[in-house]
This record gives structure tokens, C-alpha cells and sequence, in this order.
């Protein structure tokens, strides 16, 4: 018979034959796992690239800049308008004639004119009347405004040497004060000769005169209420102080002047400490008129 199994021997196979198998199998797979991988990252690649070239995902130019600022919405008339609460006015009044025989200066309904060896004299463009509020600061001074327009010629120096106010209106301005103090007049050019020579502040009155002459904003009595105008807050109140231990709180009133688009009045709650320091951190829309939403006002003469 013959040996079927001894023909069917197979060859015999040596360990490093082994490992030499295994290791070629490994390199087969770890090809092609990269080969995987390379066409799944350019797959996605080729999606996200046609994803934003996409016109349906396009980025839009950029919005036009808007010089002025676009009117509100009209106000709804069906909404419940403001509460008002109305308080007095101070009665506060200020004395100039001594300022104004001084000099033979005349007075018109809001200017003092005249007297230009004065006005000369304290480099004002203009001297105005003074507001009667401010009477109440003490020691009280026959003071009138100095006004300084504002141009090229005069920006450098006034900013160096201070100024009380600045009012950007047609045209705009800066604010000092003349008094007639000592048998002379004298020139009170910022806030530190103001602090200097009505501190400490020792009444409400008081706290409201000094305020209106040290900040452009304007005090508001015997307000009404109008159904045509557009209203930010539930409460319209007119000016007012409110004293505490260490400071005054006064309620005072600002309206945006120059620009184009709406024209708002905004509260402003100035803080008045009893040794002169001032401070208005904020303020609040109050209302507006929508028939000044287009209106354009330059600072120009």
C-alpha cells in the first residue's frame, strides 16, 4: 500500500517564516486603514469647501454706514401716557445793576451789550444775562455768562485753561463767568475757581444754582404732557432736589441740539456734595417730538 500520509506531509515552517507572514499582514492593514482615512478627510474637505462656496451661504456685504441716525417708530398713541408729577420753582433772584452801571452796559432780552471795553477786557465774544436760578449760591456776586465761540484760533487755549461749560449748539460755545467782586471785575474761567469760591454748598437752592452753572444741562418746571410726543418713561417729573447727609441730588433736563435725526430729551441726575464736587454718571431718555425725527442741525454760524 502506499504511504498516503507521508505524501501529504507539508513542508515544515520555522518561527521567523511566521513572523515575517504576520508582520507583511499588519503592513497590509495599516496601508490600508491610511487609505481609508486620506479619502474620508478629503471627503469631508470637498464637503465644507462647497458648503461655503454655496450660494445659498454666501457672506453678505457689509451694511452701508448711516450718517444720521434713523427715526423711531412713531409713538403708539393707543399706549398709556407718562404720570406727571409737578414741582415749583425755587424763587430764586439775581441782581446784576451794579455790573451793568458799572460800565454804562445795556441790557436786551438775553444778551448785555454795550460794554465792550468789558467784554474786550475778559475776551468774551458775547456776555449774556445770567440765568435768575443761579441766585442762590452764596456768597452771591452780580455774575454774568462770557461767552466764547468755538473756532480754531481759540480750542487750544480755552481747553489749557479750563472753561465751566461747553454747548455744542448753532454755534457752539463755551462758558465762563464775569463778577464784579472787590470793587473790580473778575473772570471765573472752570469748575476749580467755582468750587473755590461758592463751597461749601449749604442748601437745596443752593445745591440747584451751583449745579446749573457748573453743567450745560437746564432745569424744567410746570412740564405737560403731550399725546404727540414719543415718551421713553412711565414718569415725567420736573426739577427737583433731594438732599441726603452727604450730597444733593438734582433732577435737570438735556436736549440733544446738533446732528441730524431725532432730537430727545434726556433727565440727568447731577450729584452736588457739599464741598462743591460734581458728578452725572448718566441719563435717561425722557421723550421726544417725532416731528424732529429728519430734522439736521449743524454746529456752524
Amino acid at each position: 500500500m502506499v504511504n498516503i500520509t507521508a505524501s501529504l506531509a507539508l513542508p515544515k515552517v520555522n518561527r521567523l517564516d511566521i513572523f515575517i507572514l504576520k508582520s507583511e499582514l499588519v503592513m497590509k492593514n495599516l496601508k490600508l486603514e491610511w487609505y481609508l482615512l486620506i479619502l474620508l478627510t478629503s471627503c469631508f474637505a470637498t464637503k465644507e469647501t462647497t458648503t461655503i462656496d454655496s450660494p445659498k451661504t454666501k457672506t453678505m456685504p457689509a451694511p452701508e454706514v448711516i450718517a444720521s441716525v434713523p427715526p423711531p417708530q412713531k409713538n403708539d398713541l393707543s399706549s398709556p401716557l407718562p404720570q406727571l408729577i409737578n414741582h415749583s420753582p425755587p424763587p430764586i433772584q439775581m441782581d446784576i445793576n451794579t455790573l451793568l452801571n458799572r460800565f454804562h452796559c445795556q441790557q436786551t432780552e438775553t444778551q448785555v451789550v454795550s460794554c465792550n471795553d468789558l467784554r474786550t477786557q475778559m475776551e468774551c465774544d458775547q456776555l449774556k444775562l445770567p440765568n435768575p436760578l443761579w441766585g442762590a449760591v452764596t456768597p452771591l456776586y452780580p455774575l454774568i455768562s462770557c461767552i466764547i465761540i468755538q473756532t480754531p484760533q481759540v480750542v487750544e487755549k480755552i481747553e489749557r485753561e479750563g472753561y465751566l461749560t461747553q454747548h455744542q449748539n448753532k454755534p457752539s460755545y463755551y462758558r465762563r463767568y464775569v463778577i464784579w467782586k472787590d470793587g473790580k471785575f473778575q473772570l471765573i474761567k472752570n469748575i476749580d475757581e467755582l468750587q473755590k469760591l461758592f463751597a461749601p454748598i449749604d442748601s437745596a437752592e443752593e445745591a440747584l444754582s451751583y449745579a446749573l452753572m457748573a453743567t450745560p444741562f437746564q432745569a424744567q418746571y410746570n412740564q405737560t404732557v403731550n399725546p404727540q410726543y414719543r415718551y421713553y418713561v412711565s414718569l415725567i417729573e420736573d426739577t427737583h432736589v433731594v438732599s441726603t447727609d452727604k450730597n444733593y441730588q438734582i433732577l435737570l433736563y438735556t436736549k440733544r441740539q446738533i446732528g441730524c435725526g431725532s432730537h430727545p430729551t434726556s433727565t440727568i441726575l447731577v450729584t452736588v456734595s457739599r464741598n462743591g464736587l460734581i458728578s452725572y454718571p448718566s441719563q435717561q431718555l425722557a421723550y421726544g417730538d417725532p416731528a424732529e425725527d429728519n430734522l439736521c442741525i449743524n454746529s456752524s454760524k
